[in-house]
């Protein structure tokens, strides 16, 4: 017979039976406890960490060997995902992804957009009926408006309503179907526009008639404990008895809460919301709207949809005007999603004769070269190390994250900057591309990416010492660190690389680049030159473009055109298969080293390097050589 044992998961004191075989992980997500873990609980990423109070736990793995010390390991702190009960246990959660202070993108480029949108209001006094005039009240209705249709919940209420407001309302209209009925005081429609991102979920709430944003809200992704990446996500959903149906549940209870808090902040009913329009990768829309991904997993990676969707919102449980929908932005692929073609939209390559080259950095890394002639994308495996995952001291953007990085190439004084200024916690993905070029001006660390005698201090090269940090311990970049940026920048160069050799383009005939994502938004592109995850082109022409999915379904949320352009973006799209492509391996390899094997495709970073960064502009040092300009 199978032990069970109880575990309870402090401070929220919520319990849970599970089973001997049962990590700590897979027990706190049975009971909505979240705990962060970046590598989907593989025991690598270090992050999941629990201290036991009470009760018997199986012995520490190797994978806890190598992360914890043996002094935190006597106070019985744990990584969750590799300790299973022996008896009832009582368990501290040390390392939650609901942090106060985390960085999450919500700006993007402000576009002048005409509104045109799919919902308008109409204000009109219908005849009554009489004896001579015995129309239905839906006949009534469709001919005073001249629309074709009524949503049904509004049909069984309408005769009500009519009488209620004696004759004088203010209908709204989606398209040529009436969705709602008021009086002449109704006041305006409203939409959302939807980020719906692996790691957060952002949510701008707009006026339609002005094209106002009146509220924004962002917060993780209710989904995170089930796993970090899409990949682990679609494990669960198919290995779990209702596992999709518990992502969707997730997800639609993270908008309906942000939903709820912009409404609320810009004093607006969220009846008088119509139109909400979600952008996000394909396997996110999928969970969204309760669609099996699992077959992009795999070979030949075959979504259910990449079409623009439309559903009444009330059928996806989203809390609205009933009478309203959600929508989607159409995508490319499998893994090119609507958070591209939303990029796409709102910078405009499109439409530009000049080649463009947009790289969208997020959980996983997206790239599009072309113009309006032609467009390719690809999907880069950049891997989890840009968010922190897989590196010691790896960690998201939020408050006490080392963001920002230089170090003196003489006296090799290391300067940083923390997200919120607080003590520093570990190094988010901006701080580790900065720390990656600082350690190669300084010459810390060979092409190759060996770090030299001069960088290894113990563990690996100290950026903040035990004293200055929020974690008692030094915060170091080790070797095994470079190695996994080494990997992640690979994969983002050699995706444009490939690109821009398919479009028979050279990195000087790229005249513009356009940076997305969560992550790419907060890079220093110098720094991502010098280090080979951007191609060498004039830094001038780098331009962020902020939360361009948010800000693409803004776009398509307040004009029908701008649907119909982000549809015809989607099909304009070819994509590439970059694992499928001859030399994809040779070129991959050659991208490893810092900033490249062919160095005369980085002449700025090697001139850069060599002059031990003097003329990166990040490293403006004053006359005493102690302070940094962070502009």
């Amino acid at each position: 017979m199978e032990r069970k044992h109880t575990v309870t998961f402090q401070p929220e004191g919520l319990r849970v039976e599970v089973s001997e075989d049962d990590n700590l992980l897979t027990a706190s997500r049975r009971c909505g406890v979240q705990i962060e873990s970046l590598c989907g609980g593989r025991g690598s990423c270090g992050k999941c960490l629990v201290r036991i109070e009470s009760g018997e736990a199986t012995k520490p793995t190797r994978f806890e060997a190598q992360a914890l010390s043996g002094a935190e390991m006597g106070s019985g702190v744990r990584l969750a995902c590799q300790t299973c009960p022996i008896s009832d246990l009582t368990v501290r959660v040390l390392a939650s992804p609901r942090v106060p202070g985390s960085k999450i993108l919500t700006w993007g480029l402000e576009l002048k957009v005409k509104p045109d949108p799919y919902v308008k209001t109409v204000s009109k006094e219908l005849p009554k009926p009489t004896l001579r005039d015995q129309r239905s009240d839906a006949e009534r209705l469709r001919s005073a408006l001249k629309q074709s249709s009524i949503d049904l919940l509004l049909l069984r209420q309408l005769p009500r309503l009519l009488r209620e407001k004696d004759w004088k309302i203010t209908a709204t209209l989606y398209g040529r179907e009436v969705v709602d009925v008021g009086g002449l005081d109704a006041g305006g429609a409203y939409g959302a526009a939807v980020d719906v991102g692996t790691t957060t979920i952002v949510v701008y709430l707009v006026d339609l008639a002005s094209g106002k944003v009146m509220a924004v809200e962002s917060d993780y992704n209710a989904q995170i404990p089930y796993g970090e990446d899409v990949i682990s996500r679609i494990a669960y959903s198919t290995r779990e008895k209702d596992g999709l149906a518990t992502l969707q549940r997730l997800a639609i209870g993270t908008i309906n809460k942000l939903l709820d808090e912009a409404s609320k902040k810009a004093n607006v009913e969220k009846g008088r919301i119509y139109d909400v329009v979600c952008s996000g990768n394909t396997i996110m829309l999928s969970f969204l709207l309760g669609m099996d991904p699992s077959f992009i997993a795999t070979a030949p990676y075959v979504p259910p949809d990449t079409g623009s969707i439309a559903v009444k919102a009330r059928e996806m449980g989203i809390d609205t005007n009933p009478g309203g929908y959600l929508r989607t932005v159409p995508s490319i692929s499998g893994y090119v999603g609507a958070d591209v073609v939303s990029d796409v939209l709102v910078s405009g390559m499109h439409k530009k004769e000049a080649v463009s080259l947009l790289i969208d950095i997020g959980t996983n890394g997206e790239v599009v070269v072309g113009n309006k002639h032609k467009m390719l994308s690809a999907s880069c495996a950049a891997g989890p190390a840009l968010e922190g995952a897989e590196i010691t001291f790896g960690m998201r953007g939020m408050e006490g994250a080392i963001e920002k990085v230089a170090i003196n190439p003489e006296s090799l004084e290391v300067f940083y900057k923390t997200i919120g200024g607080a003590k520093p916690k570990g190094i988010c993905g901006s701080g580790l591309v900065d720390a990656l070029a600082s350690l190669a001006m300084a010459g810390l660390v060979d092409s190759t990416g060996k770090l030299t005698e001069k960088a290894r201090q113990g563990q690996g090269f100290v950026l903040a010492k035990a004293e200055e940090t929020e974690i008692g311990k030094d915060i170091t970049i080790t070797q095994k660190d470079v190695r996994n940026l080494q990997l992640a920048k690979a994969a983002i160069f050699t995706g444009c690389y490939l690109l821009m050799k398919k479009m028979r383009i050279k990195p000087e005939g790229v005249k513009n680049v356009y940076v997305a994502g969560a992550f790419g938004n907060y890079i220093d592109p110098t720094s991502a030159i010098v280090i080979g995850m951007l191609p060498d082109v004039p830094v001038e022409r780098i331009k962020m473009i902020g939360n361009g999915a948010g800000f693409g379904a803004r776009l398509a949320l307040l004009s029908k055109g701008k649907t119909k352009e982000a549809q015809s973006v989607a099909r304009k799209i070819k994509y590439l298969e970059l694992s499928g492509e001859e030399g994809f391996q040779k070129e991959f390899l050659k991208a490893l080293n810092i900033p490249h094997a062919e160095r005369n495709l980085f002449p700025t970073a090697d001139r850069i390097i060599g002059s031990r960064g003097k003329e990166h502009p990040f490293m403006r040092w004053n006359q005493s050589g102690k302070n940094i300009n962070y502009s």
